[in-house]
């Protein structure tokens, strides 16, 4: 338990294949509290992560950050990354640390599996920035998955590349291959 600004929080860290009907759910509430309804449709057509930070408040899902390990490429190196996705606050608790708090758990679980890096792709990187993450310009490779279908390899330079260093990693040079679909 952990207290954020005032409020008492309950920190999850649960593997996907551990999630019950009930968590599910409470997960699609709060992604389309954040993102918007209808967006549930979206995120049930995506590739699942491997793992989830969920916090709680007073029994309430308050706090959502997805987790996928995985190794990828950058120009000639494989580095080992947790990607971090799907990151909301409920509107109610925003302002109030919950956002750091995810982060934090993250790096945390970064560093007990000996990740290099904990990557994200962002509109606005501000919270990110925020949370010590530089910014990035880079080209990327991926696999793209519309609406649970393949569609083929994509190859774009994208703003928004949000890397943070665990442990005095430094980013190498080249393009982006995340060996998979984007998080």
């Amino acid at each position: 338990i952990w207290r954020c600004k005032s409020q008492e929080v309950k920190i999850e860290y649960i593997h996907e294949s551990s999630l019950g009907a009930f968590q599910k759910q409470a997960i699609l509430q709060l992604l389309n509290a954040s993102f918007g309804d209808g967006l549930s449709e979206v995120f049930g057509l995506r590739p699942l992560p491997d793992a989830r930070i969920l916090i709680r408040s007073e029994g309430h899902l308050i706090g959502h950050l997805a987790v996928e390990f995985r190794r990828v490429r950058v120009g000639s190196q494989i580095v080992s990354v947790c990607g971090a996705s799907d990151i909301c606050v409920h509107p109610d608790a925003q302002r109030k640390g919950i956002g750091r708090v995810l982060i934090r758990q993250l790096e945390d679980i970064a560093k007990e599996k000996a990740f290099q890096f904990i990557l994200a792709f962002s509109d606005n990187p501000a919270f990110y920035k925020a949370c010590e993450f530089e910014s990035r310009r880079i080209r990327c490779r991926w696999l793209m998955i519309q609406q649970g279908v393949s569609m083929g390899v994509l190859s774009r330079t994208l703003s928004g590349v949000m890397v943070k260093a665990i442990e005095n990693a430094d980013w190498p040079e080249g393009e982006l291959d995340l060996l998979g679909h984007i998080f």
